[in-house]
């Protein structure tokens, strides 16, 4: 009987613990399935990441840093400065060749009008002898200075005939050395100039990596290092244009002082011949022409 009687609330005790079992299970299920979930999409979201990272590096790799490729990438300016730049080089190594060619052959022509003139006894045979004007057109003309001062004086050599003289001849070497000087004046502007042209060139590469920074709101080596590495080429080329041409202008420098010892060396070679006819009166009016 008295199980009968406590059958009922017996029987609402099983139903409540059985919906509470439910409930927990269906709540625990939840949060598992929540769990994984979560699980599931930080392991997609770092493969993803780890898939990005490759493409990262492989871009930056991928960036072409040669000479030809930071060129194209350049901002405009800093492709002209480097036209001029490279200008400015071809410009000196033209020079450097013309010249060099043109000093070697006036020295070896001068050795050999220095070798004819000292076998001569006086100033007429040296005229009359002389080979073409072609081979010894610097002697030809010296002697022909020598001839018309002759003539415009009447052959009155006094003193004041040889400080007209010596005034002619130093005026003649004077020509022929600014004449051989004439083409080497850019080496010195290029020496002095061009490492400011690349200085330039470096200023405005900065400015725009500085530029890249801001608007890309990052410090990434592949926002920074082009504008850098175009900044170092355009410094590069500076020094390059400007180390050989400052060289090249010494070495002429120093060739031209050579050239020009050469010349004078003819000019008094003439005035020993041309003092030595006057003390022993050997010049013949008669036979000059």
């Amino acid at each position: 009987m008295l199980l009968i009687r406590f059958y009922p609330l017996f029987f609402l005790l099983i139903i409540s613990f059985s919906a509470f079992a439910d409930s927990a299970i269906g709540t625990t299920t939840d949060i598992a399935l929540q769990h994984t979930e979560a699980h599931a999409s930080g392991a997609i979201a770092d493969s993803t990441a780890t898939a990005a990272v490759p493409e990262l590096i492989k871009t930056e790799i991928l960036q072409d840093m040669s000479p030809l490729g930071m060129y194209l990438s350049a901002h405009p300016v800093v492709q002209a400065v480097i036209w001029i730049l490279i200008f400015c080089s071809v410009l000196t190594w033209v020079i450097f060749f013309s010249k060099l060619f043109q000093l070697y052959y006036s020295a070896a022509t001068l050795r050999k009008q220095q070798a004819f003139l000292l076998t001569q006894e006086h100033f007429e045979q040296a005229r009359q002898q002389l080979p073409s004007k072609i081979k010894f057109d610097i002697s030809h003309n010296l002697l022909s200075e020598i001839n018309d001062e002759l003539q415009r004086s009447n052959y009155l050599c006094d003193d004041d005939f040889k400080q007209r003289l010596d005034y002619r001849l130093d005026r003649r070497i004077q020509s022929y050395t600014q004449n051989m000087r004439y083409g080497i004046g850019p080496l010195a502007t290029i020496g002095a100039v061009a490492p400011f042209i690349g200085l330039f060139g470096t200023v405005w590469g900065i400015m725009n990596s500085f530029i890249g920074i801001v608007h890309s709101q990052t410090t990434s080596l592949s926002v920074v290092a082009p504008g850098i590495a175009e900044a170092l080429f355009a410094t590069a080329l500076g020094l390059v244009a400007a180390i050989p041409a400052v060289i090249i202008y010494n070495i002429f420098t120093r060739h031209l002082t050579t050239y020009r010892l050469q010349i004078e060396n003819l000019a008094a070679i003439l005035r020993l011949m041309i003092k030595r006819d006057i003390s022993l009166h050997r010049l013949n009016p008669a036979a000059s022409v």
